[in-house]
């Protein structure tokens, strides 16, 4: 719900989304009176960060307490078979099943 001139307003449908843009300081506070003016915008948090990349990387980070890191899977080549590597590993599947 958000209060707008006086009334609430319910929303039955929400969208949540980021941005990242660049800013001078000096004109947040004018950002702040549109964004707050807009009766679309529910919610907002304006937050200083860095100018680097902020894409996500896919790394996950393990939980406080956690020993074990969670890794990322590393791509795999693909290898062209051919006859011969086909027939070591046929053979090597043979020896396993023959015992």
């Amino acid at each position: 719900m958000k209060d707008v001139g006086g009334k609430k307003i319910r929303s039955d449908r929400v969208y949540f989304g980021w941005v990242k843009f660049i800013m001078h300081p000096s004109k947040l506070e004018s950002l702040k009176k549109v964004i707050e003016f807009n009766t679309n915008i529910l919610r907002f948090l304006l937050i200083k960060t860095v100018k680097e990349s902020t894409v996500y990387s896919g790394r996950h980070f393990a939980a406080k307490g956690e020993s074990t890191p969670i890794q990322t899977p590393k791509k795999i080549q693909k290898e062209e078979l051919t006859a011969t590597t086909m027939a070591e590993i046929d053979k090597s599947i043979e020896e396993l099943i023959i015992e």
